[in-house]
């Protein structure tokens, strides 16, 4: 079955956390030196690298950057693919996430959408973080998506951070309910993606923002200058 045609399909909810088990489990019994931080040449020959070597492997790919050719971003953005529907352990999963994050395709925003799934908080970060780099419509939607569903206070705190950094102004009205959230650092973290996408400064102050989204879009500019006005007086 093609990469893209069964990337939704090993995120069904609960799926990785058992074969993620049924994996570490056979793992453990073949591999004693799964979780050793590194192992020598005979070692990796013998049982495969490590957890934490896979990752240094991971960054260093994408250290070394993705390149322009677009056969090379569909080649390996289809090998990191097919590494995450595999891999057992979920910070390795979340360095995947951050390096295909690099290429271009397809097939990374497919991965990026099913990983939002993922059991593990750490690998959602990873996808609020790389969804957050994107500019586009469809971030934002997903963003707001697990602002707004996802279950950990960390991970939904990443989502409104991402809702800032990418620069879309259609992320402005879907921080409106972060504002109302009960956590202060929600509220923090919101306010501080309020300022960046819209340019103005209200401070810190929840509401103000609240005041601000409430107000039509046009009339937006003079509310922050009044503000700094009577900052001034």
């Amino acid at each position: 079955m093609p990469v893209l045609a069964t990337i939704r399909h090993i995120w069904k909810p609960g799926r990785v956390a058992v074969c993620g088990l049924v994996l570490c489990c056979a793992s453990c019994m073949s591999n004693p030196f799964a979780t050793k931080p590194s192992a020598s040449p005979a070692d990796i020959a013998r049982f495969g690298p490590t957890a934490n070597q896979r990752i240094l492997d991971l960054k260093a790919i994408r250290e070394a950057g993705p390149g322009s050719d677009p056969a090379v971003h569909e080649s390996k953005a289809t090998e990191l693919a097919r590494k995450i529907q595999a891999e057992r352990d979920p910070l390795v999963r979340a360095q995947i996430i951050r390096t295909i994050e690099i290429y271009p395709t397809r097939l990374t925003s497919a991965v990026l959408h099913a990983a939002t799934n993922d059991p593990e908080p750490a690998v959602r970060i990873a996808c609020a973080d790389s969804w957050g780099k994107r500019t586009t419509d469809e971030a934002v939607e997903h963003l707001s998506e697990l602002f707004k569903k996802d279950e950990s206070i960390d991970v939904r705190i990443a989502a409104a951070k991402g809702l800032g950094t990418t620069k879309n102004q259609a992320a402005i009205e879907k921080l409106a309910p972060a504002l109302e959230d009960k956590d202060p650092a929600l509220q923090l973290v919101a306010v501080e993606s309020l300022r960046s996408l819209t340019g103005v400064d209200l401070g810190y102050d929840v509401n103000k923002w609240r005041e601000y989204l409430k107000t039509p879009p046009s009339e937006r500019q003079q509310l922050g200058l009044a503000d700094k006005l009577r900052q001034l007086f």
